[in-house]
């Protein structure tokens, strides 16, 4: 009976103790988990009901703290979100170094992708309207290269070209270059796998870029040119962008990087290879030991090994076979190009 008494009063003073530190108390995680759900969900209504009638304490942990999950600004899915947000006391413009996701919620805003996350350029107008600098990053915190950027870094990187256009329009600095010294353009065009090709954005961004003065058709990073990034990608519109700027179509920066058209022959890009023909591409250059025809050579051949050996183990894969037979139709054309021009 002692000891039941004595653990009975250790945990009412537990309980104590932590309704004193916070006044929600153990209803606190609960009110967070809804919190989350609800502006997941884009239900205003109910987010302004959980925040009603908090003490600021309460409301600051809730809008403003960052405790292993995004802090409820960088979920928000459309600008009445953001509003009924702040006017609770979310703060639009402050940094979360420890928060892998994202400085502030426009750098988040600035990334997100309108298919998948609502109304982001909503999202974007309702931060800066209410007060989210659109140029933050490098002078706010020093914590590794990604958070030395500002959103339009991300914006510009994850081809997200309506962002893009509103940050520019708002005063973002089209000029700015990472710690690597890589444009907004360059980093348009390398960054692929993860967000897609997404030509018409990439094309956008870059006439964006080119109409501000902020992208240099010569410029070159890694043994890379922005004209070979282009090429592919079979970004033709970018492309042409490039190359009426001055990019010089057969640049190489050496004997084991590739020119605008080897990329383009090693990518498959049919229609990419004729474009760079047709504008003085030299088909003779040597890259990486082989000439651009000994590279579609090399490669049809792989993809007639490849439909070989799954027809050989009888267990050929239906859709890798058309695959695989798109790429041997593809390589026989640039084969053609090359070998007519």
């Amino acid at each position: 009976m002692k000891y039941r008494l004595l653990v009975l009063m250790l945990l009412s003073y537990s309980m104590l103790f932590t309704s004193a530190r916070h006044p929600l108390g153990d209803c606190f995680n609960a009110r967070r988990d809804r919190l989350d759900v609800a502006v997941e969900n884009d239900d205003v209504a109910t987010v302004q009901g959980l925040l009603e009638g908090l003490c600021p304490e309460d409301l600051e942990r809730l809008l403003n703290t960052y405790d292993d999950c995004p802090p409820p600004l960088h979920d928000a899915r459309s600008g009445a979100m953001v509003e009924a947000l702040v006017a609770a006391g979310a703060r639009p413009g402050k940094f979360y170094p420890n928060c892998w996701w994202g400085l502030t919620p426009l750098h988040v805003a600035a990334e997100a992708d309108p298919q998948e996350d609502g109304d982001t350029l909503g999202v974007l107008k309702a931060l800066v309207r209410a007060g989210a600098r659109v140029n933050a990053g490098a002078s706010d915190v020093s914590r590794g290269r990604y958070f030395e950027t500002p959103p339009l870094y991300g914006a510009a990187k994850f081809a997200r070209a309506d962002a893009v256009q509103f940050l520019l329009q708002h005063g973002a600095d089209p000029h700015y270059k990472d710690a690597d010294g890589c444009s907004l353009l360059y980093r348009t065009l390398e960054h692929r796998f993860s967000v897609g090709e997404k030509p018409h954005e990439k094309a956008r961004i870059a006439k964006m870029l080119f109409d501000c003065g902020a992208a240099d058709a010569q410029e070159v990073h890694k043994s890379c040119s922005l004209l070979t990034l282009a090429a592919g990608q079979g970004l033709i519109k970018v492309a042409t962008l490039l190359l009426c700027a001055g990019a010089d179509v057969n640049y190489q920066h050496d004997a084991n990087s590739s020119t605008a058209l080897w990329a383009a022959v090693g990518s498959g890009r049919v229609d990419m290879v004729a474009f760079l023909l047709t504008h003085g591409a030299c088909k003779d250059i040597v890259c990486c030991g082989d000439t651009s025809l000994q590279l579609a050579q090399s490669r049809l051949k792989l993809s007639k090994q490849n439909v070989q050996v799954q027809h050989y183990h009888g267990h050929g894969d239906r859709k890798f076979v058309e695959i695989i037979n798109r790429d041997i139709a593809r390589y026989q054309t640039i084969i053609q190009l090359l070998q007519e021009k």
